[in-house]
């Protein structure tokens, strides 16, 4: 994966981070926020794909409204946390290089494992590598619980940028952004400090995909189509564990415009 500005790389999170809060609104813990999972729609706006690995609570609550004194308005936020309270899931799933620590040690992970993956996803927006790869599976999953994010000097990013992803790559789930009140935490970050979250969908994307015709698809009029999505990444391995059930329903694909 190429390495993308700062500018565009928070373009992209905060549409994330408003795909997620709907989700959690939901019920629902995502579980494999990766780049493959992330869709361009044609207007250059993102998409959530891929809810296999996804795992809804049976007992969903009502969102809770929360102080904030660290908002730039001082009004209340939406405690998103609320939703899926005490929602606990102990099924090995997730994409090596993604998955979080809580997850690895197998004492099940609540709705933070997708704040763990966002930090993931926004350093590898920046840098082109993930943080914690290693050269096996084994060296990987012992650098996630073992080693502290580390910056390379070869892109050079904020401090905002670099205080988020080391508190969204908290090892320990209780301590790591995100935690306590959810989405809002996240929004109210120095990093997202000039992201207009409620219009997110009215500004125009860093990017806007070119499609291309392809040769035998028509429709009944014989009329050759074209596709209207584009991904951002080829595939990569995702690990899942029997645990995990395959009757678990599937949310809508899920688009940034649905957390605004």
């Amino acid at each position: 994966m190429k390495c993308i500005s700062e500018a565009d790389a928070r373009f992209y999170a905060s549409e994330v981070v408003a795909a997620l809060e709907y989700l959690h609104l939901m019920g629902f813990i995502y579980r494999d926020l990766k780049p493959e999972n992330i869709l361009l729609h044609q207007s250059g706006h993102i998409m959530l794909s891929d809810f296999d690995l996804s795992k809804q609570t049976d007992h969903i609550k009502r969102p809770e409204l929360v102080s904030s004194h660290k908002s730039a308005t001082n009004l209340p936020q939406l405690d998103t946390n609320a939703c899926i309270n005490g929602f606990r899931t102990n099924s090995f799933v997730g994409t090596e290089e993604y998955i979080a620590p809580e997850v690895i040690w197998g004492k099940g992970h609540t709705a933070a494992v997708d704040w763990w993956t966002l930090g993931i996803f926004i350093y590898e927006m920046i840098y082109g590598i993930t943080p914690f790869k290693g050269s096996t599976r084994n060296q990987t999953f012992s650098n996630i619980l073992k080693n502290e994010v580390q910056f390379p000097d070869y892109n050079s990013v904020s401090s905002s940028c670099r205080n988020l992803i080391k508190k969204l790559l908290i090892k320990d789930e209780t301590k790591r952004l995100g935690s306590r009140s959810g989405a809002s935490e996240i929004k109210t970050h120095a990093f997202f400090k000039n992201v207009q979250w409620a219009l997110l969908r009215n500004q125009k994307p860093p990017m806007i995909p070119v499609f291309t015709q392809k040769k035998g698809r028509r429709d009944k009029e014989g009329k050759t189509t074209q596709g209207s999505i584009g991904t951002l990444k080829s595939k990569r391995k995702t690990s899942s564990s029997p645990a995990h059930s395959s009757n678990t329903p599937d949310p809508p694909t899920t688009s940034a415009a649905d957390g605004s």
